[in-house]
């Protein structure tokens, strides 16, 4: 006959005889907290009166203390680095002012205390004088000078004609023409009586210039040659037309080659 197990109503929580004990279920780890425990001691580098010290003091090492601080961030160490950067570079430059100012007033007190030495050790020495015994004085009678010849009378030297204003504008109108243009005296002198001068106001102009009649003959040889062909004969009766003499025009001819 087979023993009847006993069994307990798990509903009503029992056990049965055969099921094994269970341990209880170990507790919850406690929650992280997001501040620092109370109590808890930081190293004397993170000291911010040492570092504040330190940057007054020996700003390099104070720089180091403030990037081994690992409770300020990266921002604020920038932050510092920057200020103290600028801060020396600012020294920097007032320092640089500074010497270049008071080198110069070095060397200029330099300059005054050698030029106040050199001054002191010039000496001035005065020889006495021999004393000489004044000879005896004897009266002469006064001399008498012989009149003089007057001078002779220079007769003042005549003076040159001025030039009138119509031969001034006749002078600088020919000198306009023979900057622009190459002329024969006959033709410049035209030119100038058509531009309204008179004979003798234009024949003034153009002699006053001094031109070379014989360089004015080979330009205006050249220039017929670029703008036509003539033969030798016939450019030296063309430049003769222009007014120039016959040995002006073989002299113009001769220049260019023909």
């Amino acid at each position: 006959m087979r023993k009847r197990r006993v069994m307990t109503d798990q509903s009503n929580g029992g056990t049965s005889e055969n099921e094994p004990l269970r341990p209880p279920p170990p507790p919850a780890p406690p929650a992280p907290s997001d501040q620092p425990a109370t109590g808890s001691s930081s190293t004397w580098y993170e000291n911010v009166g040492i570092i504040v010290v330190a940057l007054l003091c020996c700003w390099p090492l104070g720089l180091v203390l403030v990037w081994l601080n690992k409770k300020w961030d990266n921002k604020t160490k920038w932050l510092i680095t920057g200020l103290l950067i600028g801060f020396a570079v600012i020294v920097g430059i007032i320092g640089a002012i500074s010497g270049g100012t008071s080198s110069n007033s070095i060397d200029s007190s330099k300059a005054s205390s050698s030029a106040s030495v050199t001054t002191a050790r010039v000496t001035t020495t005065f020889t006495a004088a021999p004393t000489t015994t004044a000879a005896p004085t004897t009266t002469q009678p006064p001399v008498t000078k012989p009149p003089s010849a007057p001078a002779p009378s220079v007769a003042p030297a005549p003076q040159a004609p001025s030039e009138s204003t119509s031969q001034k504008n006749a002078r600088k109108t020919a000198a306009d023409y023979l900057r622009s243009s190459s002329f024969s005296r006959s033709g410049l002198i035209e030119q100038l009586k058509y531009e309204g001068f008179s004979d003798a106001d234009a024949t003034y102009g153009t002699d006053a210039n001094n031109v070379d009649w014989n360089d004015q003959a080979a330009k205006t040889a050249a220039a017929y040659l670029r703008s036509s062909s003539f033969s030798r004969s016939g450019l030296i009766e063309q430049l003769k037309y222009e007014g120039f003499s016959q040995s002006q025009a073989e002299y113009g001819v001769s220049t260019t080659g023909l």
